[in-house]
């Protein structure tokens, strides 16, 4: 029982330090300080295995070859393993292959010089001990196996690392760490395929700031960036815990798709998104503040699809900034419909 203990406890602990890098991983204490220890743990968690197997298989007590071979048979295991590790750190081309070839080779090696040693143990006649055919292909299936499952899991996370880190880049404004445009495409199609299949309302709500130019000349460019980015993050909380998108267009537009039963909780919505907007923020100690006007055209009545639903509420958005006004529309079969209106006129 004590080496099955000691195989399942190397085996957690081999585990813990193979996650330390993942930050949603729960337990992290430690983990840091394992991490080093991980190819030990996993060789000692193998190599007890193995030795269960092969002296369980031949009907042998523990105690058959003494203490000193096992040492030596185990050694040469967790050898063999941070020898693997080595290679990998080098990190030429099918350094993950060769690595698992290496492990293959260890084990494969080390079962056979086992069953040879017991065999002459005194303990009676081994079947298929010694270095023979059966042991060549033994050997070669081994280091094809573990070279394959090295390899090809390693390169299947590497890739797979890649293509979200690639697809982050490509559907994340770099600026506010919103979605972006391409974000925005992908989403709107399918918030139209639910939409359209479940009779389930959403609205377009198109955010443009105002006095936003005033900024960027009187304190420059790098000012004007972080007003965005304190707007964007201001944004992104109050969406954090909704289904609903919201992303960067580019410039000073915003654009939301919200869900919605009826009217008045987008009108809600829209008040809460133009209190935000146009409150103060401070950046670098000074209190700066922008306008804001949001248009805003609903699916289906006044579009279904994305062009024809941000056209709309691209008008209702100008029907504003023409009367240099901020405030809230709504895009009405043609018209526009002002939900509310400030008294104190944008600069636009």
């Amino acid at each position: 029982m004590m080496m099955e203990l000691v195989s399942f406890v190397s085996a957690c602990l081999a585990l813990l330090g193979a996650l330390y890098k993942l930050d949603d991983v729960a337990f992290t204490f430690g983990r840091n300080t394992i991490k080093p220890f991980v190819p030990f743990f996993m060789a000692t968690s193998i190599w007890c295995i193995h030795y269960i197997i092969l002296f369980r298989a031949m009907g042998l007590e523990h105690n058959t070859v003494g203490l000193l071979y096992p040492l030596m048979s185990y050694l040469f295991v967790v050898f063999g393993f941070y020898c693997a590790i080595k290679v990998i750190d080098l990190g030429f081309a099918f350094s993950n292959y060769v690595s698992g070839a290496i492990i293959g080779l260890f084990i494969a090696t080390d079962h056979i010089v086992d069953k040879y040693a017991l065999a002459h143990s005194g303990t009676g006649p081994v079947m298929g001990a010694g270095l023979n055919v059966h042991s060549l292909v033994l050997v070669l299936s081994f280091v094809m196996l573990w070279s394959s499952i090295v390899g090809y899991l390693t390169d299947y996370f590497k890739n797979h690392e890649i293509i979200s880190h690639l697809k982050t880049i490509a559907y994340t404004d770099n600026l506010t760490n919103l979605s972006n445009r391409n974000a925005l495409n992908d989403h709107f199609g399918e918030m139209l395929a639910k939409s359209a299949q479940t009779a389930k309302n959403f609205a377009c709500m198109m955010i443009d700031l105002n006095k936003f130019k005033d900024i960027n000349d009187t304190y420059g460019h790098l000012v004007g960036d972080e007003i965005l980015r304190v707007i964007g993050g201001k944004l992104k909380d109050v969406f954090e815990k909704t289904h609903d998108f919201i992303g960067r267009l580019g410039g000073d537009e915003f654009i939301v798709l919200a869900s919605y039963e009826h009217v008045v909780e987008i009108e809600a919505l829209s008040d809460t998104i133009y209190r935000l907007v146009v409150e103060a923020h401070c950046v670098n100690d000074i209190p700066l503040q922008v306008g804001c006007c949001i248009g805003i055209s609903l699916f289906p009545e006044d579009g279904t699809t994305q062009k024809s639903l941000m056209g709309h509420a691209d008008i209702s958005l100008y029907e504003m900034k023409k009367n240099h006004r901020d405030g809230v529309c709504f895009y009405n079969k043609g018209s526009v419909r002002t939900v509310f209106a400030p008294d104190v006129p944008a600069s636009v």
